[in-house]
């Protein structure tokens, strides 16, 4: 917590950073915007994209679709699901997102009854990734499963065959031990060797290279020199080698680095700690495995809107919970209602109620 994150009031968010001379700059900005919190219009808005993501006739396509796998087995995996991200101090929107994208990946993809909890974990996983600043770590969540599920199903659960440069196959063991596949070109000449495709790729990457890069080093930094970032380049190219991380994480956490030092003067104490943000955010990009599956499955929309986005929208429309009357009495009511609402919406999400859709 380089950045000292003070909420001043409710309606206020100050992000509190020192600098050169040890006094400090900050950047505040709006927590609350009572024009969208309470504009009808914006819940309207969110109840009509809630639709696209709510999985229809969950009972039937669990029928027609899962050979092995019975709702009872869902609700297991969604306690356990909660346990996790209550042990690892999840934000409390990152659960539902998750059993959001384990509903819509079981009514369209047959799996087995063994792979039910691994298909949990992933879903954690890319929830955790969209969600909060913190990835929740393979190796903790196969701890969690007392290592029934290793990080390596986690992550390369999926067989990648590589049976020629053209084609890559994705191979899943079935219910009755044999495999079956999915292939995709993982080279279409048709696009490699399209000059349009490429100097479409040249267009867009000049949006993304900083100018003048010495220059805004000596208009902008003050204390960070030339030499300083190529010492930190280097360690985060020895962090990426050590990490095995995809070869595109080290250029990508790079070109953050130059765009943010381009645009912000920083101290040289700093600057690593902007650099393993970089590698962070990075990190997170990359998928694998039974991850890209999902997603896939998905087809890339994780845009969802769940029941915790509508919490802040519906406690400013009680009159005493009004934030722009706030006091400590206040607070801890908007507190209290905040933390049973979670409470119900998680009972909800696991199916301990009769309110959710199985």
């Amino acid at each position: 917590m380089e950045l000292v994150c003070a909420e001043s009031s409710p309606e206020f968010v100050q992000i509190v950073i020192p600098d050169q001379n040890d006094t400090n700059f900050s950047i505040t900005y709006t927590a609350y915007d009572h024009n969208i919190l309470s504009d009808d219009r914006i819940l309207e808005q969110l109840l009509q994209v809630e639709e696209n993501y709510v999985p229809k006739d969950v009972l039937e396509s669990y029928k027609c679709i899962q050979s092995e796998v019975e709702p009872y087995m869902r609700k297991t995996v969604a306690n356990w699901m909660l346990e996790v991200c209550e042990e690892n101090q999840c934000e409390e929107v990152v659960f539902p997102v998750a059993m959001n994208f384990l509903d819509r990946f079981l009514v369209c993809t047959d799996i087995r009854k063994s792979q039910l909890q691994l298909v949990g974990v992933v879903c954690l996983l890319i929830a955790s990734k969209l969600r909060q600043c913190q990835t929740l770590d393979p190796h903790v969540l196969s701890y969690f499963t007392d290592y029934s599920v290793s990080v390596e199903e986690i992550i390369m659960e999926l067989v990648c065959a590589e049976s020629s440069p053209e084609f890559v196959q994705i191979v899943i063991p079935d219910q009755n031990d044999h495999n079956f596949s999915i292939t995709y070109t993982a080279y279409d000449h048709n696009i490699l060797s399209d000059d349009r495709i490429l100097e479409q790729l040249l267009q867009v990457e000049e949006n993304y290279v900083p100018k003048d890069v010495l220059e805004s080093y000596k208009c902008i930094q003050s204390e960070v020199e030339p030499y300083m970032r190529k010492t930190v380049a280097n360690w985060m190219l020895e962090v990426c080698e050590e990490n095995q991380c995809e070869e595109v994480v080290f250029p990508v956490a790079m070109n953050f680095l130059d765009r943010f030092l381009v645009c912000t003067d920083i101290r040289k104490s700093q600057l690593q700690l902007v650099g393993v943000v970089c590698l962070l955010i990075a990190s997170k990009l990359p998928v694998t495995g039974w991850e890209l599956l999902i997603l896939r499955r998905l087809q890339w929309d994780v845009s969802t809107v769940v029941a915790n986005d509508y919490l802040d929208h519906l406690l400013v429309r009680i009159p005493s919970l009004s934030l722009k009357n706030s006091n400590n009495s206040v607070d801890c009511m908007d507190s209290i209602i905040r933390r049973h609402s979670s409470t119900f919406i998680a009972l909800c999400t696991t199916g301990k109620t009769r309110f959710l859709y199985i």
